[in-house]
């Protein structure tokens, strides 16, 4: 855990840190992800939360075991469409964001089994966010419908 401690960056070093399971990186002023966090590929819980990120590089599809990405309380407006690769997730809170819409594939992500409220509950955390696309009337009918949302989206597309 390396949360509240004003980092913006992490030094190169932490490439070698290729076996490390857990990474707590909240709460610092991480505008983006260091690159050394997509060699850490047995990671399979990364907290990002309270901090200033803006964007999620297409790299993120390299942590294919994260089952717990915690990306709350960020600057963060599009998901990048590799995020849906990541289909070991349980729990992906993405909170206190400003994120318009949701990639249509996101319905991959098939072990998010709710739209989750309560901030230790697994599942899709996504309230408090902009949303344009699916309406949030969509996100609170439920895991369910939003998944059946994006798909017949993406049939349209």
């Amino acid at each position: 855990s390396l949360s509240h401690n004003f980092l913006s960056e992490l030094p190169a070093t932490y490439n070698d840190l290729f076996k490390l399971r857990k990474l707590n990186l909240s709460n610092n002023w991480i505008v983006n992800i260091p690159a050394c966090v997509f060699q850490m590929r047995t990671l399979d819980f990364l907290h990002l939360g309270g901090n200033k990120i803006e964007n999620i590089t297409e790299s993120i599809k390299c942590l294919e075991s994260l089952t717990i990405l915690i990306i709350d309380n960020n600057k963060i407006s599009v998901l990048p469409r590799s995020i849906c690769l990541l289909t070991s997730l349980e729990l992906l809170n993405l909170d206190y964001n400003k994120i318009q819409t949701l990639p249509n594939d996101l319905f991959l992500l098939r072990r998010l089994r709710r739209i989750a409220w309560n901030p230790v509950d697994k599942g899709l955390h996504i309230r408090n966010n902009p949303l344009v696309r699916p309406l949030s009337e969509v996100v609170e009918g439920g895991i369910d419908m939003l998944f059946s949302y994006l798909k017949d989206i993406k049939k349209i597309n």
